[in-house]
């Protein structure tokens, strides 16, 4: 199940963004961030960076996390809605407030 911590990258610390999933461990991960983190390990096998996961990471190994996309998009709808909700609302109220004066 998808959760708001899930969003998080565990790299960054921050909201997924475009995420993808490790098919060894089913962690998932900031596409730009993990390819950073694989690309800059220099000395030893790749471990997934989850805390308490020694799971080894390469890039093959990742693919789009459609189940965090998916979320991340109603979310973001979501939001959307809310703030089109609150625009309308206020500018409805500074109408109101506007002919109340002017009357």
């Amino acid at each position: 199940k998808t959760t708001e911590n899930s969003l998080k990258c565990p790299i960054t610390g921050l909201l997924l963004e475009n995420p993808v999933i490790s098919s060894a461990c089913r962690h998932t991960y900031s596409r730009n961030a993990v390819l950073e983190y694989i690309k800059n390990k220099t000395h030893g096998q790749v471990l997934c960076p989850v805390a308490a996961c020694d799971t080894p990471l390469n890039q093959s190994m990742l693919s789009i996390d459609e189940s965090a996309l998916t979320y991340l998009k109603g979310r973001e709808q979501s939001i959307t809605q809310d703030i089109n909700l609150m625009e309308s609302q206020s500018t409805g109220h500074a109408e109101t407030v506007w002919m109340l004066n002017n009357s």
